[in-house]
Order: C-alpha cells, then structure tokens, then sequence
C-alpha cells in the first residue's frame, strides 16, 4: 500500500501560478509560489508555514498577502489569485484526511516507502513490533515494544535505525507520529485482511449482543423480556468458576438463540461458547443457574461487561428507578 507520506506536493492554482510545498519537518513546510505565465518560472514568494497552513487562518492569509503583493507588475489581476486560493484551501479543509496533503522530510518518506512488512507479536502492552525497512540499498528489521509506539519520543526509533543502519535522520516528533501512523494502517489492513469467516461471524455476533443486550443492576428484570441481563459487578452471587470481584453480565440463553437463528450461517452452540471463552468475551461457559432473588433456573451465559462494551454508567439502578416512580406516584 502507497504510505500517502511525500516530500514535495505541487498545485496549480491558477493558469499562471504555481504552489508548490515541501515537507522540512517539525510540523512544518516550506511554501514557494511561482509566476508561470512567462517563460519558465518566477518565484513570486517563498517561506515556512505550518503544515496545516490551509487550516491556520494566520498562516494561509500571510501566504495570500504575500503573492498578492509580489503579483504587483505581472499580468494577473490579483484579486483572481486571493479568490482562487481562498478556493483551493478551502477544498483541502473540506477534504478528508486521505485526500490532503501529508508532507514529510525527505528521509521520513524514503522510511515509509521503504516498509517492506510490520509485524505484530502477541498483543496489548506486551507487544512487540517488528518492522522491516529497505533503506539506503539495505534492508533490516527493526523492533519497537508497544511502550515505543505509544510514545512520541523519537528516542527509540533512531536508536534501532542506527543499530540496524548504522545511521539515523533527523526526524522530529510530529514526523514519527506520520511514519507511527502509516505503520499502524499498514497493521490495520493486514487484521483485515487476515480475519477468517470464524472470526467475521464472532465479531457479528458480539456487536449483535451489545445492540440488543439491556443491563441491570437487578435480577429481577430478567423475568422483563429476553435483552433484559443482569450485571453482578462483583460477582456478589458466587459464581462457581469466577474469582470474587469479577464483573459477570448473565446474559438469557434465549437472546444469545435468537441471534444466532437470525444469522446466516450461524456457528454452532458449542463452538461458539468456547471462542467466547477463550477469547475473553465470556467468564465461563454458559449454564443452568438460579440467578440471586429468583426461584426458578434458567439457561444464561456469563459474559465479560467489558466486552460488550457495559460499563456501570450503563445500568440501570432498578431499585432507584423504582423509588422514584413512588416518590412520583
């Protein structure tokens, strides 16, 4: 995939002017305008701005002023060139991200254009990132911990480039973070691309149980309908198989068959409850219980909060909701 990162960008703005910009790093670029209405071309004005110099209002009209006054004797009317790069910035503030302009130092596109493959063992804050860069006619690999990635100290970066290379550029902090965020896109689309029709079918059919799932802080609810679940935040109730202060959202089985009879291709029951186990959705595999308060047993499964996205903001206090609908009565 193209890095998107470039060094030099150049627009026509005008039949007759030309601006062109270049990455120098540290959050900046350097802007030159050219008269091309003649032979070849004049600089009509040059300068450093900040690389969102089409969003920075001081920015963008300092630039504008400067050409317009340098357009003084050329055969341009001047308030043509403010009306077309009013024009032209505002269509960059009005792109998407993708589609403006990402400049770079030269030596940070040619890391970025030189990233043959990233790759990411385990996962979380034991990470580590490998990543495998051709760089002045050598090719190495480079490893950064997830603590580096987080960071956006340039620090461990040109230490491995020198280690692998013998040699570091110069790059500042708001150029590891364009070259930090490449790498990650490029890691994003490998998960994409990677992810199985096991994994697609799991991923649906947990975004399918936090749409639909309501939490309580009360079992009673559950007798109100299948998305009813009760959230026990410290596992209060003793749920054998889970340590005391684990957070357990008893999940009815008769939600959890509901959405699997309305997916295509559903996977199977016993499957599908050892994945949500072993993957962390769920604390343990489904069962008979009694949940606290009721007299009868159902059929739940025992699912992690966090991984449906519940929080204790979520809840609804049943026992405050019902005092207030008698302090109302």
């Amino acid at each position: 995939m193209s890095s998107g990162l470039e060094n030099r960008q150049r627009a026509e703005i005008l039949d007759s002017v030309t601006v062109e910009a270049t990455g120098i790093g540290g959050g900046r670029v350097r802007l030159v305008a050219y008269y091309t209405g003649g032979d070849g071309e004049e600089m009509l004005h040059a300068d450093n701005y900040p690389t969102n110099f089409y969003e920075d209002r001081t920015a963008r009209g300092s630039f504008k002023n400067e050409v317009k006054a340098a357009l003084d004797g050329y055969e341009l009317d001047p308030s043509k060139w403010v009306e077309a790069w009013q024009k032209w910035t505002s269509s960059l503030v009005a792109a998407k991200d993708d589609e403006r302009p990402n400049l770079v130092p030269e030596n940070v596109r040619q890391l970025a254009d030189g990233t043959e493959h990233v790759h990411v063992l385990t996962g979380g804050d034991s990470a580590v990132w490998r990543v495998e860069i051709s760089w002045r006619g050598k090719t190495r690999e480079i490893e950064l911990t997830h603590e580096d990635m987080a960071s956006d100290g340039t620090k461990p970066l040109k230490n491995q480039l020198f280690k692998a290379f013998l040699n570091s550029p110069e790059i500042q902090q708001e150029d590891w973070i364009a070259l930090r965020n490449y790498w990650t896109e490029i890691q994003e689309e490998k998960a994409r691309e990677t992810m199985t029709e096991k994994d697609r079918k799991l991923e649906s059919f947990i975004e399918t149980v936090t749409s639909r799932v309501t939490p309580h802080e009360s079992a009673d609810v559950l007798a109100n309908g299948r998305e009813a679940a009760w959230v026990d935040w410290e596992n209060d109730h003793g749920l054998n198989g889970v340590g005391s202060e684990v957070a357990v959202a008893w999940v009815q089985s008769s939600l959890v068959s509901d959405i699997l009879d309305s997916m295509d291709n559903a996977p199977k029951v016993g499957e599908l409850g050892t994945e949500l186990q072993n993957r962390g959705f769920t604390v343990r595999g489904s069962a008979n219980l009694q949940p606290a308060g009721k007299d009868t047993k159902g059929r739940y499964w025992f699912f992690d909060p966090a991984a449906l996205g519940i929080t204790e903001m979520d809840t609804f206090d049943d026992a405050a909701e019902g005092a207030t609908s008698e302090v109302d009565a």
